[in-house]
């Protein structure tokens, strides 16, 4: 019947992807994506490494639209897979697993060493990792330093 309402269930527009945080950044927030359409528009809901994020913790997290603000990241909490869940009263859908990783950033270049690398981070006794964009080590690319933990892999 015309002006009738059909229901739909979510359909995500917008999934999460990963994102590298970098250690010691001037931003104060990460932002995860996730939008859905639907009828009637869907509600949003986040987790953790499998466990519900406390949306009302405001000086933590917070919703925008389905988009999940992670306020002044930090590497102890933050580190993991996340996931949304967009739900309305027709069904719920679940988006992709995105990992949020935190990195140190160094200039890197052919004359490093290790020595200079483990200088850069000597107070962290874990494995590091470095990850370069291509395959070629360029005078003055900037790479990622990342920690290995044992929880998460490469973190």
């Amino acid at each position: 019947m015309a002006g009738e309402l059909l229901l739909q269930g979510p359909v995500f527009i917008k999934e999460p992807s990963n994102s590298i945080f970098p250690v010691g950044s001037e931003d104060k927030k990460i932002t995860l994506n996730c939008e859905a359409r639907g009828n009637p528009s869907p509600h949003y809901r986040w987790q953790l490494n499998g466990s519900d994020i406390n949306l009302s913790m405001g000086y933590r997290y917070k919703l925008n639209g389905g988009n999940l603000v992670v306020i002044n990241p930090n590497r102890n909490w933050d580190t993991g897979s996340y996931q949304c869940f967009a739900t309305n009263s027709v069904g719920t859908i679940v988006s992709r697993e995105a990992k949020l990783q935190f990195a140190y950033h160094v200039m890197w270049s052919a004359q490093s060493s290790s020595a200079s690398v483990e200088d850069a981070v000597s107070n962290s006794p874990e494995e590091l990792t470095i990850v370069c964009p291509g395959e070629d080590v360029v005078e003055g690319v900037a790479c990622s330093l990342y920690q290995q933990n044992p929880l998460y892999g490469n973190v």
